[in-house]
């Protein structure tokens, strides 16, 4: 059975109002308890349809909207109440407007009093019962989550301590690969000095001497060459004999003429011939 207990704010009369209500899914069922006297009223199937039309709502959004007001302790922070001439009101403050709207209204009968107070009673023990079952759950799931836990925090220790002999294995295997490094650029720059003083002592040969010396050869040929031809005419000779090329060369022709290795050097040697008759 879904049923809530709260005490009112309103004081009227003698003192504050106890109120326990019995909810149905369309209708509820109320209790109200005040110093020595009781009272009890019903709202019906249509009451709530007709009050949900009303505030242009649906009944179970208006049954949502009454269970706030009736069931929070103390009263919903937004809602009034009033018992007045045998009847329970409870009022809703629209906070745009301040204007108080009238949320439902239950016509109450007196009932004895310890009916109601063993209603009430009753309905408080439920709710203990109901409070204490959870409560033992929650203790339940509580204890399994303190468990776990304790064990994740272990293996957390665990990996941490692993964590740390990973990192101090890698940090040494890193400082042995970099002192060997600093080692051999050591060894590098020591030895840079002795070979940069080794090249300074070996002579440097210009290039435009070296292309003197070659060019300086055949211009003294070329000098003996137009000192022979200075000779007298006696000196020079009437007719000079080249060598006589081989069939196959003359049928050929110069184009396709093949110089050989002999030929060549017979015709540098006649060359050489020419110049010593001039």
């Amino acid at each position: 059975m879904n049923t809530t207990v709260c005490k009112l704010p309103e004081y009227v009369g003698g003192g504050y109002f106890r109120l326990r209500v019995e909810w149905k899914p369309d209708n509820f069922k109320v209790v109200l308890l005040q110093n020595a006297s009781a009272w009890s009223g019903h709202a019906s199937h249509d009451h709530t349809e007709q009050m949900s039309q009303l505030l242009q709502l649906s009944v179970k959004d208006y049954i949502t909207e009454t269970k706030v007001a009736l069931s929070t302790q103390g009263g919903a922070s937004h809602f009034t109440y009033v018992v007045e001439d045998g009847q329970f009101m409870w009022k809703k403050l629209d906070q745009l407007s301040n204007i108080k709207i009238k949320y439902g209204c239950i016509q109450l009968a007196e009932t004895p009093y310890h009916e109601a107070a063993e209603q009430m009673l009753d309905s408080l023990l439920e709710q203990c019962c109901s409070v204490k079952t959870e409560v033992t759950s929650l203790q339940e799931t509580n204890i399994i989550a303190t468990q776990e836990r304790t064990v994740l925090m272990k293996k957390l220790v665990e990996y941490k301590k692993q964590k740390l002999e990973m990192e101090m294995r890698l940090f040494g295997q890193f400082l042995g690969v970099l002192n060997s490094k600093k080692e051999y650029i050591q060894q590098l720059e020591n030895g840079l000095p002795a070979a940069t003083n080794k090249n300074s002592h070996k002579p440097v040969q210009h290039e435009g001497s070296a292309k003197e010396v070659e060019d300086s050869s055949p211009q003294g040929n070329v000098d003996d060459l137009f000192d022979d031809m200075r000779k007298p005419v006696s000196v020079i000779p009437k007719r000079i004999s080249r060598p006589k090329r081989h069939g196959s060369e003359a049928a050929a022709g110069p184009s396709s003429r093949k110089v050989t290795r002999a030929a060549a050097d017979g015709e540098q040697s006649d060359t050489r011939c020419l110049l010593d008759d001039f």
